[in-house]
């Protein structure tokens, strides 16, 4: 009987124990999404290097396709009260294993994966993309060809190649993406075509970061080179005046972030130039400062190729104001950042177009009412066959 009443008591307090913590779990809980709800989004996320999603009203359209549902979840993932913190303390936490004890025999010429799209290259301290292949975005490629093909007809057009880590297969050492040799073949008319000399993996560790998806300071540099060559303006590169490089904090690089490799990270190096004066519209906005001020920017998970070359926009004007120079667009990605500048030195007005901040875009009529002379896309592997590069926009895409 005694113990029968032991019991009784002990049942009794695990459930006041089992109430106090389903209490304490839904306050938690609901108190956080009610304060996700009621204050201010937080646009972007410098631990991860992305925008964040915004808690958005539902709509007809949005309900049907199920599209709601699913912003709704990234949002309140996003939005609530230190996700972010916690997401940074998960990922030093599963960050445990070391990868460079790795025996070479089984890295080597091999990728050593620490998430689901990214992975470290041949017993390197590079993390990559895994590859592509032309014929898995081809309907992409094709939508991408057709607007190509008429510029050609409307400007006199130039293509410079890039190839980024996931148009190199690792484990062949070869291109898996030659993007290249698809324009040479599939291209019409009259256009003039370059690219980065980048033919095994080797060649890519000169002109990349480490731990981000973008080229260095040395590949920018190089690649302004070569788009001169093509224009026939070798003779007027300009020379680099100083090399800077931020070693505290370090660079994180989009890889690093998105892989939640926090234990990696890399210094950051740029060039300067002499540049002649010169006005900037960001938008259709007049931007005032046009120095690279990185210093009042630095932070633990700081993006210096943002702050330092410039973020990516719908539209940078540069002016020169220099009317008997030509008039030049460029068909941007990010990868045109570090560049756009020194190539606008040489012109008139300078067009930096990145049509994935549009959902309808009429080139034909833009080229047109601007006067351009000249085009110039940097078609890296996304700009050629990536979906948020189709004409019409890509609602999907990130």
């Amino acid at each position: 009987m005694k113990r029968k009443k032991q019991k009784i008591v002990k049942d009794k307090k695990l459930v006041i124990v089992d109430i106090i913590f389903i209490v304490c779990f839904m306050t938690i809980l609901y108190g956080g999404c009610f304060v996700t709800i009621l204050r201010p989004a937080k646009k972007a996320s410098e631990m991860e290097n992305r925008y964040l999603t915004k808690i958005k009203m539902p709509n007809i359209k949005t309900l049907a396709r199920g599209s709601f549902q699913k912003d709704l979840e990234t949002a309140m993932a996003d939005q609530f009260p230190l996700s972010q913190k916690i997401k940074e303390i998960t990922s030093k936490k599963l960050n445990f294993i070391d990868y460079f004890s790795i025996p070479k025999k089984v890295c080597q010429n091999h990728y050593v994966y620490v998430s689901e799209d990214r992975a470290l290259a041949s017993c390197s301290d590079y993390l990559v993309e895994l590859p592509i292949t032309v014929q898995e975005r081809q309907e992409n490629i094709d939508n991408h060809l057709a607007y190509y093909n008429a510029f050609n007809k409307l400007a006199d057009t130039y293509y410079y190649v890039i190839p980024r880590s996931y148009a190199l297969d690792v484990e062949k050492d070869v291109l898996s993406f030659d993007g290249y040799a698809l324009l040479k073949k599939e291209l019409k008319g009259k256009y003039h075509l370059g690219t980065l000399d980048i033919k095994n993996f080797e060649d890519f560790q000169k002109y990349f970061f480490k731990t981000d998806h973008h080229w260095n300071n040395v590949g920018s540099y190089q690649g302004y080179k070569d788009i001169m060559k093509l224009l026939g303006k070798e003779k007027e590169i300009r020379p680099i005046v100083d090399e800077i490089t931020i070693k505290d904090p370090s660079f994180y690089g989009s890889f690093a972030k998105y892989a939640h490799q926090l234990n990696r990270s890399e210094d950051f190096s740029f060039y300067t130039f002499d540049i002649p004066s010169y006005t900037l519209k960001s938008d259709g906005f007049f931007v005032k400062n046009t120095d690279v001020n990185y210093e009042s920017k630095k932070h633990k998970y700081s993006n210096y190729y943002g702050e330092i070359y410039g973020y990516d926009v719908a539209e940078y004007v540069f002016d020169f104001n220099s009317p008997k120079k030509e008039n030049v667009m460029i068909w941007a990605s990010s990868y045109s950042n570090p560049t756009n500048l020194l190539i606008a030195s040489h012109f008139n007005k300078t067009f930096v177009v990145d049509i994935r901040h549009y959902e309808d875009f009429d080139y034909e009529k833009y080229i047109k009412v601007n006067d351009i002379d000249k085009i110039i896309v940097f078609a890296s592997p996304d700009v050629i066959s990536g979906a948020e590069f189709n004409m019409g926009g890509d609602e999907d895409a990130i």
